[in-house]
């Protein structure tokens, strides 16, 4: 009889410091470089991810990591944690191609690497009311989810980078001027197509104040983690045990130490079932089993142990009638000198 496969979500929730900002994911992201901001307070971080472990082994070669691997898609991830707020996507270096109802939009042409010369791409917004719109975002290559931005003033003036297509002018942004400026700065840097280097750090300090968060897309091993950066916390403790899956114990969550593309799986596990409230779950203990030491073979290696230790004292002791032959010899030596 085989072990079950399972999904289990991980949870991370703490702090990005300006001055230390930690890695991503290893070999597979990293920071854009920006300027040092060591004055600036720390953001609060909140990561989402998941491990599905295949027929119960944790270091299963089939194994797979990222927020998407259980049971459900990452748009009903983001719909079940976020949709009770107001959720604008954003979209830079889009396919010219875009959904009815895209805001601000504005096409460019680039020359990237692997890619024809001058290329055509769009930047777009929308605001996404259902779990429809959060999926057909995902489907155009949205980069980040505005939470609960700042409303646009509706005198604005609308200053756009590139020249606007004729019928795009009746659609202004959603976002402010200072918010799109701040989003182009954090998402619009990538140098060729899948760029590794997806996000300016440094442009989170210029984003978080215009909302209630920014939702980006880190990597994860296999597919990308959740990753939300708020100046006040997000308290998804309560929200995660909603999760459909994880109502009917098909999956489960634990709390992580450190950000889940840098989690050493085996060893949170083995502390999540150690510091369980009550029984920790049969498919988790089953991943990271207790390791049981019969007593009496401990027993052993302690009296082996004192055991060779003895012998050593012995073989360098000396017997009392050694040390006083050797002072009775040192005596006489002295005396015929004199």
């Amino acid at each position: 009889m085989s072990t079950p496969s399972t999904t289990v979500y991980g949870l991370y929730q703490g702090l990005l410091l300006p001055h230390r900002l930690g890695g991503l994911s290893r070999g597979r992201e990293w920071w854009v470089e920006g300027p040092f901001l060591k004055t600036r307070q720390a953001l609060h971080r909140t990561i989402l991810s998941a491990a599905f472990f295949v027929d119960g082994q944790v270091h299963g070669p089939d194994n797979r990591y990222g927020a998407a691997v259980g049971e459900h898609s990452m748009a009903e991830l983001i719909a079940h944690f976020l949709l009770e707020h107001r959720l604008v996507a954003v979209i830079e270096d889009g396919t010219v191609q875009t959904p009815i109802g895209a805001a601000g939009r504005e096409t460019y042409s680039l020359s990237r690497l692997g890619m024809p010369k001058l290329t055509g791409f769009a930047r777009w917004e929308k605001e996404c009311r259902t779990i429809e719109d959060i999926q057909e975002a995902l489907a155009y290559g949205a980069k980040a989810f505005v939470i609960d931005p700042e409303s646009r003033d509706e005198d604005e003036v609308w200053s756009p980078v590139s020249a606007i297509d004729f019928e795009d002018m009746d659609n202004p942004p959603i976002l402010s001027e200072e918010m799109r400026k701040a989003l182009q700065w954090l998402v619009g840097t990538s140098n060729t197509l899948n760029d590794t280097h997806r996000y300016v750090p440094q442009a989170l300090w210029e984003v978080t104040p215009l909302c209630r968060g920014i939702l980006v897309f880190h990597a994860d091993r296999n597919e990308d983690c959740l990753t939300v950066y708020s100046k006040e916390p997000m308290d998804w403790d309560e929200k995660i045990g909603s999760i459909e899956s994880i109502k009917q114990e098909s999956a489960f969550w634990i709390e992580c130490p450190v950000p889940t593309m840098l989690l050493r799986w085996k060893r949170a596990l083995y502390e999540s079932c150690d510091n369980w409230e009550g029984d920790c779950p049969t498919v988790l203990r089953e991943l990271v089993p207790i390791q049981i030491v019969e007593v009496d073979e401990v027993d052993e290696v302690e009296d082996t142990i004192y055991d060779s230790q003895g012998e050593d004292q012995d073989e360098n002791a000396e017997s009392p009638a050694v040390k006083e032959e050797e002072s009775s010899e040192s005596t006489d030596r002295i005396n015929g000198e004199e």
